[in-house]
């Protein structure tokens, strides 16, 4: 009995150990991932391009031979002076798990876009007032894209807001199927009636 439960022990220290090594690298991830959101942030807000000549790939801490981005640079910035935890991380996560790859810039950057959507969306319908706006446009594909913005008046300060919401791609150049379109994406999907 008593081997039996210096064996529990040792499990339980065991368990306890790993338990805690893990919460601690989840701390880290957190803390890296929060940093990278932060990048992106920054460069949305300062309408900065993320991407370069090659912003893919495995990130160090060494100077790109070339034009590794925005984003990436500012990784590197901030590694090299002084995010030890970021510097940490560079230097010891595989290829796979640094957070920086296209695909989750992506990510990230609708995620940020879906909040701020949702924050315009909740202002407009506090205020009861709205107008929505919308033009036309072509992309490269030949598609034709409404772009919406939404002009409301802000129900705190009274003052007067004009937020872009979407591109909407629009199969129906009729005016009725532009209505359609306008009806169906923005005020039903959107704003209460």
């Amino acid at each position: 009995t008593v081997i039996f439960g210096s064996d529990s022990w040792k499990n339980d220290n065991i368990s306890l150990q790993l338990n805690k090594q893990a919460k601690i690298e989840s701390e880290k991830n957190k803390a890296v991932l929060q940093t990278v959101i932060e990048t992106v942030l920054l460069c949305g807000r300062q309408e900065i391009a993320l991407g370069g000549d090659r912003h893919s790939g495995r990130l160090t801490l060494e100077e790109p031979a070339k034009n590794d981005g925005n984003f990436r640079a500012l990784l590197h910035y901030r590694a090299r002076e002084g995010d030890q935890i970021l510097a940490e991380h560079i230097k010891m996560s595989g290829g796979n798990a640094l957070y920086t790859s296209p695909t989750i810039q992506n990510e990230l950057i609708a995620i940020i876009g879906k909040q701020i959507q949702d924050g315009i969306v909740k202002a407009v319908n506090k205020s009861g007032f709205f107008s929505v706006l919308a033009d036309g446009t072509t992309d490269g594909t030949q598609i034709e894209h409404f772009s919406l913005c939404v002009r409301y008046v802000e129900h705190e300060t009274m003052n007067i807001n004009e937020d872009f919401l979407t591109f909407v791609p629009v199969s129906d150049l009729s005016g009725s199927g532009l209505a359609e379109t306008l009806k169906n994406r923005a005020c039903s999907t959107w704003f209460r009636p």
